[in-house]
């Protein structure tokens, strides 16, 4: 069991699948900022959330915890189509909480899916990396954001040349992205936060000088 705000939430996790059958660092270390963050979101989405997306959720440790803490906001988990299994059987316990498959670079119609055209947040535990397409995912970033989307992604510290172009390119697309220390329980070496939000308008998001 992993402890959320003041109750706890147990995860399966499933070896059978890989990396994505495991709850890692980085998912927890997400959820507990991102409940950190929430004064700040909700005073500028005028103490509303609509709707919460996690990418990459493997067992759905950050978008559970962001669930249980917020009854009353829709979170949808997503991952790939080996993984959902058991991202469904771990959402089941939540009625707020749902889950789909969500291939990057390549957004369903909303009407043939449960994924709703925009999200006011976007989570993601350890999703950029040299295994993951860049792309890809910044594709379905942009793709599933509107303008006053918050994004917040945990990052390993791993190789600059993966997530050096990632930071080039989401300050091109956003008008506020920080890099910051995160605030969990967890102390994990080279962790931090990656954080956006305000994104750009189509035509409007020439390269910074």
């Amino acid at each position: 069991a992993i402890v959320a705000s003041d109750k706890s939430l147990v995860i399966e996790q499933d070896r059978t699948i890989g990396k994505g059958g495991f709850c890692w660092d980085p998912g927890f270390i997400l959820g507990q900022h991102f409940l950190s963050m929430l004064p700040t979101i909700k005073k500028s989405d005028g103490n509303r959330i609509n709707g919460i997306l996690e990418l990459g959720s493997g067992p759905g440790v950050a978008g559970l915890m962001a669930a249980q803490a917020l009854p009353d906001v829709p979170v949808h988990l997503t991952d790939l189509p080996e993984v959902l299994p058991l991202l469904q059987r771990n959402v089941a316990a939540l009625p707020n909480a749902s889950a789909s498959t969500l291939r990057w670079g390549t957004t369903p119609a909303t009407s043939q899916s449960s994924l709703s055209p925009k999200y006011d947040v976007i989570l993601g535990g350890d999703v950029v990396a040299s295994i993951y397409s860049t792309s890809a995912l910044i594709q379905t970033l942009r793709d599933m954001s509107h303008a006053d989307t918050w994004i917040v992604i945990s990052v390993r510290d791993r190789l600059a040349s993966t997530i050096e172009p990632f930071e080039a390119e989401m300050r091109r697309l956003f008008q506020y992205v920080d890099r910051c220390a995160p605030q969990s329980d967890l102390k994990t070496p080279n962790v931090f936060i990656f954080v956006a939000h305000g994104k750009k308008e189509e035509g409007g998001d020439a390269q910074q000088q």
